[in-house]
């Protein structure tokens, strides 16, 4: 077993590993009528379709080549190798992707080019998704000092580590209790942080206050030992374990900017409905086909269990709009699923602001313009820089063609959080609409580098604006149109 320093030295030489990984990772998601291969998974309408390791090979090798005529040696090469085999194995593998395709859709997806090889007939989209590495906050979690109360100190420093480890995806890195189980006193403490250099730590330990004996949690910033944050916890309370660990996790981002959850995570709920909830506002963000599919499921299990969480019932409603909205989902049934939980979340939160714009939008959209605009300002007078209330308002003024207002509604919005993909492409669809197709194209190109990151719809948008010509008749694609 490694010595309390070698697990310091392997824990640090780990951590500068990673450091020095390359910055991006290049990533491809083939898109094909209804089918996504991404990581080397098939799927179809969302439901993944197992391949052997051949069909596969053959599959991949014709996606890439984006519907130009594959040589059948090439396809062996890729498939086989330098193993020796008849073109009898290669015919296999098409007739069971053929089948694969045409039972699904009824459609012939592989085309036999006589005395060439073989070619896909549907149109190919790759999108690159260039990962860049989150920036971890490191946080070292300290064992909470129970003096005078019969609690087992080492579970529960272990149990808030495990909760808290699992907030890695949005920004995280929390120090693993081996390294931190034995940091006491003052001098193991300043030597601890010394050596492993986190970025935060926390702390706890007994005070009375007003007679009454009380946990003292402190937020601490490790570069200067600032406390950032300090309050009492009342360790009497029934479950004040799981209470102890909900309120590091909202405490935690309030004063971490860097940290990607914000403060809307659900309460008092089970950790697992916490993570699908905040993996649902990430796939929201994204803000491509895939994502907001995603995000969709992810909000229906939190609200399976949790059917209290006015934000997971804004969050389904926004959902639904984007899908329809871009002709993701052409079903009606959804427009009314929004509208349905944002009255859900207007039940439970009567001011709630997010419902409130939805709301607002919805009625516009149902032609209540009057009704919208008073519900929208109102939304706006409780949370003034809220950037998604003068999105909505922004897409309310768009239906009206008040197109000047909503040009000004939307660049307040992304004054707020300029990374809202959903607010980046309205700004540009706006400026084409006014017939600025340099400003929509060089906004859009911006944003592809910036935030939106080769996005698929704001890829699309721009080849939109590029190529329709307003003299023609030729009609035109729908953008914030239909919702």
């Amino acid at each position: 077993m490694n010595t309390y320093m070698e697990e310091h030295i392997a824990f640090k030489a780990k951590g500068e590993g990673i450091k020095n990984r390359p910055s991006t990772q290049a990533k491809r998601q083939f898109v094909i009528g209804d089918f996504v291969l991404d990581n080397s998974i098939l799927m179809h309408n969302g439901v993944p379709i197992p391949l052997p390791p051949k069909e596969l090979a053959v599959l991949i090798c014709l996606l890439e080549s984006g519907g130009e005529i594959v040589p059948k040696d090439t396809l062996l090469e890729r498939a086989w190798g330098n193993a020796i085999v008849s073109e009898e194995s290669l015919t296999r593998c098409i007739y069971v992707l053929r089948r694969m395709f045409l039972e699904r859709t009824g459609q012939h997806y592989i085309q036999n080019v006589y005395g060439q090889g073989y070619r896909l007939l549907h149109t190919v989209n790759v999108i690159y998704d260039t990962q860049r590495p989150i920036d971890l906050c490191t946080l070292a979690v300290l064992p909470f000092r129970f003096d005078g109360w019969d609690i087992d100190t080492q579970e529960i420093h272990d149990s808030t580590i495990q909760c808290l480890c699992h907030f890695r995806p949005f920004g995280l890195s929390v120090m693993p209790a081996s390294l931190t189980r034995n940091c006491r006193v003052a001098s193991e403490i300043i030597s601890m942080i010394k050596d492993m250099e986190p970025d935060f730590y926390v702390t706890g330990f007994p005070v009375i206050v007003q007679g009454i004996r009380v946990l003292r949690l402190e937020l601490v910033n490790a570069r200067d030992h600032a406390i950032l944050h300090r309050e009492n916890f009342d360790v009497t309370l029934n479950n004040w374990q799981i209470n102890l660990q909900h309120r590091l996790t909202t405490v935690l981002p309030l004063c971490i900017p860097e940290l990607s959850w914000g403060n809307g995570v659900p309460q008092q709920i089970p950790l697992p409905t916490t993570l699908a909830f905040l993996n649902g506002k990430r796939e929201l963000r994204q803000f491509t086909p895939t994502s907001l599919k995603q995000a969709l499921s992810q909000f229906h299990a939190c609200l399976a269990i949790e059917p209290l969480h006015a934000q997971s019932w804004c969050a389904l409603a926004e959902t639904c709009l984007a899908l329809v909205s871009f002709g993701l989902c052409n079903d009606d049934a959804v427009l009314r699923q929004a509208c349905r939980a944002t009255d859900k979340a207007l039940s439970i939160e009567p001011n709630n602001p997010l419902a409130l714009a939805l709301m607002a939008y919805l009625n516009s959209v149902l032609g209540n313009g009057e009704r919208s605009e008073t519900l929208i300002l109102k939304a706006i007078s409780l949370a003034p820089t809220m950037p998604e209330l003068h999105y909505y308002h922004a897409r309310h003024l768009f239906l009206a063609q008040r197109m000047p207002e909503a040009a000004a509604a939307v660049k307040t919005s992304l004054s707020f959080d300029p990374a809202n993909i959903s607010a980046i492409l309205l700004s540009v669809w706006i400026h084409f609409t006014c017939s600025n197709i340099t400003q929509a194209i060089t906004e859009a190109e911006q944003n592809l580098t910036l935030y939106a990151h080769d996005n698929p719809i704001l890829q699309d948008m721009l080849e939109t604006v590029r190529t329709h010509d307003t003299k023609t008749s030729r009609p035109m694609p729908t953008f914030f149109l239909v919702a």
